[in-house]
């Protein structure tokens, strides 16, 4: 499946003024979007940045452990690694409070290092393998969601 967006006031969209750039109806279009998506039978939305950090959000010390040997991540800014040299922090990434921007610099940190430096699948792997099997009940939102949709069309 393929959507197209055509912001409000832009191309043959209809809206007033035209050729208008306005991000908070721009936002507020792309959750109309994703809402709409949601909704859809097999689709499954990863919030945050994907579903590797969500991952990572939700399974923070099994994914965080490190095996013998291994020094973890580099204490550098790891902003430009994960979101792009044209991606914007953002609220989300950069908020004013200092305690929270130190938790999410810590979420790119490890991001960068267990994702961007090494095999997902094997680092995913190595994580899950440290969890009990009862413990996926608190994974995230998508991957409960896309679960239990194979389970209804398994028949399980």
């Amino acid at each position: 499946m393929s959507i197209i967006d055509d912001h409000r006031s832009f191309g043959l969209s209809g809206g007033w003024p035209r050729q208008d750039i306005d991000p908070w109806r721009q936002i507020l279009d792309w959750r109309r979007v994703i809402t709409y998506l949601q909704d859809l039978p097999g689709f499954f939305f990863s919030a945050l940045l994907d579903l590797d950090m969500s991952m990572l959000v939700s399974f923070w010390k099994a994914y965080t452990e490190l095996d013998p040997g291994e020094r973890g991540p580099h204490h550098s800014d790891a902003t430009k690694a994960v979101l792009g040299d044209d991606g914007t922090p953002g609220d989300y990434w950069a908020p004013a409070d200092q305690e929270k921007r130190d938790t999410q610099q810590e979420r790119l940190r490890s991001y960068r290092f267990l994702f961007l430096s090494r095999s997902k699948p094997s680092t995913h792997l190595r994580a899950l393998a440290r969890l009990d099997p009862s413990d996926l009940k608190d994974g995230p939102e998508s991957v409960r969601a896309l679960t239990d949709y194979v389970k209804t069309k398994l028949g399980l």
